[in-house]
């Protein structure tokens, strides 16, 4: 989960069986702006509905902040309108530039055709490269029409968190975000969503929708305050709160990383990674005379005695 804590923060966790689960948060909702290409839009939808979010089709900015919409999707389409892009992550918004359309990310493009792209993770330190390996194989987006681009960012300006290379040509910034004024940007150079994607591609989708709406998207931990500004030389205590009940968690590790973005220079993005092992319940054996709950007791030395009261 995003927060924009402005200075170093104290990191707190506890257990609380109350916590708030997937469905009573808010901040989920993703407009899609305008639309994609044949088959494109229900897979988009599909797989944003997969991971947790809910989805919108709008053919304008004011559209999307009528529905309250925490981030855009940008699609394509000659009657939509692209008016106020920048306005509207300025504002505290996300943006997603998934390909060549309104090039608010001043990008070039490739065709491959059906071939893959071998993608590369350059900055493993930032958020959208969380839980990724080094390298995978991806597609080109507009895959679900019949063709597929590469797409990648030409502003140097912009960091390069992934590369891809294809026909033996490496271009940088194939993935790349920044944080504009108070809300986020992200562009994804190939294709990140639906049965094509690829298991590596719809985890980078994934974290870039963490990344510009500030949600994990995640119903074991919660995190508060989610923002907020402090004075110099002073600290900001962060509540991280755990819930794992056993009927709807399998066993097993949990992770996730929690975003605090900033306007630090020296360490604008801080990743603090946060780990969760849920284990089956233990047995407790009880005899007259003592009990054990780690089965490895004995009857002289159990795990705990019981005293026998007297009447």
């Amino acid at each position: 989960e995003r927060s924009t804590i402005h200075t170093p923060i104290n990191i707190t966790a506890s257990s609380d069986g109350d916590n708030n689960n997937r469905d009573e948060r808010d901040g989920n909702l993703i407009a899609i702006l305008c639309n994609y290409a044949p088959d494109g839009y229900n897979e988009l939808t599909g797989t944003l509905i997969d991971l947790g979010y809910d989805t919108v089709k709008v053919y304008s900015i004011e559209e999307a902040v009528e529905m309250d919409a925490q981030a855009i999707i940008s699609g394509y389409g000659s009657s939509c309108n692209e008016t106020g892009i920048t306005e509207w992550i300025e504002s505290g918004k996300g943006f997603i530039q998934n390909g060549d359309w309104f090039n608010w990310f001043p990008i070039a493009h490739e065709t491959t055709g059906s071939n893959a792209i071998n993608m590369e993770i350059v900055d493993a330190e930032h958020p959208l490269a969380y839980n990724l390996p080094d390298t995978w194989e991806a597609n080109g987006f507009w895959h679900y029409n019949g063709w597929g681009y590469l797409a990648h960012v030409t502003d140097n300006s912009f960091s390069n968190i992934a590369k891809g290379t294809l026909d033996s040509l490496t271009y940088d910034r194939v993935v790349t975000a920044d944080q504009i004024g108070e809300g986020f940007a992200v562009f994804l150079g190939i294709n990140i969503f639906g049965s094509e994607a690829g298991e590596e591609s719809i985890q980078l989708f994934s974290n870039a929708l963490q990344y510009v709406t500030g949600n994990a998207m995640v119903d074991w931990l919660s995190v508060q305050p989610t923002s907020g500004t402090i004075p110099a030389s002073s600290t900001q205590d962060v509540q991280v709160t755990f819930y794992a009940p056993d009927e709807v968690f399998e066993t097993i590790d949990y992770s996730v990383a929690i975003v605090i973005a900033s306007n630090d220079t020296v360490n604008p993005v801080i990743n603090v990674p946060v780990s969760l092992n849920v284990t089956t319940l233990s047995m407790y054996y009880v005899t007259p005379t003592g009990s054990d709950s780690t089965g490895d007791g004995t009857y002289e030395n159990p795990f705990a005695t019981i005293q026998k009261g007297i009447d």
